[in-house]
């Protein structure tokens, strides 16, 4: 699905807009989204810690390197434990030969629900200035479900002795360090919230 916002024919006609209002379909916008993936307005299901990805390809005046590439949810997950709209960065991946800018990341959310996501970019030297790839609520749909059955390291402790006495697991694990027989870990995760449902 094509989401164009437009493409300045000159970095010197940068218009003077509100930073606080989203910029769509604007001949005189920075870039264009040339696609999205998953596309707006799309609905997609999957299972709580299950990752999906997502590719968004410009075609902007600027490189890479000048730009700021985002993915905007309201997902629950490591970055926000509460389910308040945050961004997610998307990095650099490569150029094809049309000179099209691709982006790519992925969101993974850590508690079931319903939640929103839509893309957006803005150029690193006005962070402030940001440009949606579409109108006002036309965003991806998102359905987490609690783990998949065939998921089992989400449902009970898992880990792996990867030196003598030295154990890669998974969280739940971790809380179960007595019964386990383990001595102490080390959380390598960084913060990371999950939020399991009775």
């Amino acid at each position: 699905m094509d989401q164009s916002l437009g493409i300045f024919s000159s970095p010197n006609l940068l218009p003077s807009i509100n930073p606080h209002k989203k910029v769509m379909n604007n001949r005189f916008s920075a870039m264009i989204f040339s696609l999205v993936n998953p596309s707006l307005k799309s609905h997609i299901n999957l299972y709580m810690l299950e990752k999906l990805g997502v590719t968004v390809k410009l075609i902007s005046l600027y490189s890479a390197d000048d730009l700021t590439v985002q993915l905007w949810t309201n997902t629950v997950d490591k970055l926000n434990s509460e389910g308040n709209w945050h961004p997610i960065e998307l990095g650099y991946d490569s150029q094809n030969e049309d000179g099209k800018l691709l982006f790519t990341g992925s969101v993974q959310p850590t508690s079931p629900g319903n939640y929103q996501f839509t893309y957006r970019a803005a150029l690193k030297q006005q962070p402030q200035q940001w440009y949606w790839a579409g109108k006002f609520q036309e965003n991806v749909h998102l359905t987490v479900n609690p783990p998949s059955p065939e998921m089992n390291w989400t449902k009970g402790p898992s880990y792996v002795e990867i030196l003598p006495c030295v154990y890669v697991g998974n969280f739940i694990a971790s809380y179960q360090d007595m019964e386990l027989d383990i001595d102490a870990f080390l959380n390598l995760a960084g913060e990371f919230y999950l939020n399991f449902t009775a």
